[in-house]
């Protein structure tokens, strides 16, 4: 009998596929790559088998092939296939993935979730270790460091990822799904009397909680399957970007109100700009995210008998219209946050126009200031008197320039050294997740040792590439104490 398993990385960028078709190919000669299409509608690259080998579940020996499927829109699938004459109940357990079983492939023995064994492929294929040496080069308080960040990233990992913000952001998520498939079931793991009929097509599927059982393996449900979670978890990995767009953007709005007092027109100017990158960066988001939802549109899955197929259609549903929703108040807020900026702009036009009549007035007591510099070069006056007259009358105007020079740079530091102080906060915060991530690591026991080792070792790189940046973010906001 045979069992299929699934788990999804979602990653918040566009994988460019030829490239790590490429990469696959110098590296591990011994996988092919195909093309093909979930549902005849969704374009993917399939890399079978990434792994094979033995499990040793429950005392009882399974052959296991894993094979990868790769989306454009930033998804990984990993599919499991696994056959023995008998397999132990645990195979269709909920968590089965995250549970540790011994793995044998490619003449190495470990002891790990089948989730790990396949995510620690993923993370040595994308170069993630070496991202972060190539973040550690990036200058950081240049204009470009985050398109450079950007470029890092994708000549890297091989991820065109996207921005939070004016900022780069490269996060992953992981979908384990509890279902099972079982192709020709007996024994224990034979289908009951009471499963529910959801599929006919080439052959009549059954489910009853997380099991869904075929008498014979079918091809058309397999990739029903997958076209599934894929649509489950592409809509996931948006839904989790729009969540961190919309907490971003609250913490946005508390920066602007706790500085809508300022008088700097530097720090608006900043400001100003630095909400047109988000604009711009939200839109290349929501161009993605609708070209994405217009792909699943179009499909329409075929066989799902009901009640399953409502149930399958209104999970979709809430999902769709949570991403919907989600890009709607981002584009109403990130407008939001303009409207400080329009009203100092029109304060600020009132007050130039001031400063234009200042200046007028000045040139106009310049002007007058002409039959003084006659009277100056007249004879009969005291020499004593002639210099004093002539160095207010032509030290006035430099005096006026270097004012409102010495004034324009004092703003400058300020607004700059405002903004540094933020993101030193945020990054403080993120070096603290970052310590308990790496405890929690530490304290994994479903991890065998090599794994454990290999995932703090990454770990303690990223974080001591933030406290390295954070002692320079420290350092650059010395400069403007």
């Amino acid at each position: 009998m045979k069992a299929y398993r699934h788990f999804i990385i979602g990653v918040t960028g566009r994988i460019e596929l030829n490239e790590l078709t490429r990469r696959m190919a110098e590296r591990h000669p011994g996988i092919s790559a195909e093309d093909s299409a979930l549902q005849d509608a969704i374009p993917c690259r399939v890399f079978s088998p990434v792994s094979g080998g033995t499990l040793t579940v429950a005392g009882t020996e399974i052959d296991f092939r894993m094979d990868l499927y790769v989306m454009h829109h930033g998804v990984f699938m990993f599919e499991v296939a696994m056959e023995a004459e008998q397999l132990p109940e645990m195979v269709t357990g909920g968590n089965f993935m995250l549970e540790q079983v011994g793995i044998s492939a490619g003449g190495v023995h470990s002891e790990n979730p089948l989730m790990m064994h396949g995510w620690m492929f993923l993370f040595n294929l994308l170069d993630f270790e070496e991202v972060i040496s190539r973040l550690g080069e990036v200058g950081s308080f240049r204009e470009e460091s985050q398109r450079e960040t950007h470029d890092a990233i994708l000549e890297t990992a091989l991820i065109d990822s996207c921005y939070l913000g004016d900022q780069n952001y490269l996060q992953t998520r992981r979908g384990v799904s509890e279902s099972v498939l079982l192709v020709g079931g007996a024994g224990e793991l034979e289908p009951p009397e009471d499963a529910v009929e959801v599929y006919r097509g080439g052959s009549v599927v059954r489910m009853i909680d997380n099991v869904f059982s075929a008498p014979e393996e079918d091809e058309g449900f397999l990739d029903l399957m997958r076209f599934l979670l894929y649509r489950e978890n592409v809509i996931g990995v948006f839904n989790k970007t729009m969540s961190d767009w919309l907490s971003s953007v609250s913490e946005q709005s508390r920066y602007i109100r706790d500085n809508i007092g300022e008088t700097n027109k530097v720090y608006w100017s900043r400001l100003k700009r630095r909400l047109e990158v988000w604009d711009l960066n939200f839109l290349d988001t929501f161009a993605s995210a609708n070209a994405v939802i217009n792909s699943l549109e179009s499909v329409e899955p075929a066989g799902l008998q009901p009640p399953y197929s409502e149930t399958v259609r209104e999970e979709y549903e809430r999902s769709r219209k949570l991403l919907l929703r989600n890009m709607d108040s981002l584009k109403y807020s990130i407008s939001n946050l303009r409207t400080p900026c329009e009203a100092h702009d029109e304060d600020l036009l009132q007050k130039e126009t001031e400063k234009v009549n200042e200046r007028i007035m000045l040139l106009s007591f310049l002007a007058m200031s002409i039959p003084l510099l006659g009277a100056v070069l007249a004879p009969g006056i005291a020499t004593s008197t002639k210099l004093v007259a002539a160095a207010v009358l032509f030290t006035l105007p430099a005096a006026y320039a270097y004012f409102r020079r010495l004034q324009k740079k004092k703003g400058h530091r300020k607004a700059t050294a405002s903004y540094l102080l933020n993101q030193k906060r945020k990054l403080e915060e993120e070096i603290e997740n970052s310590r308990k991530t790496l405890d929690g690591i530490i304290n994994q026991e479903e991890l065998d040792e090599k794994t454990r080792s290999q995932a703090v070792e990454f770990v303690r790189k990223t974080l001591a590439a933030s406290e390295k940046y954070l002692g320079e973010l420290e350092r650059e906001i010395e400069k403007y104490d």
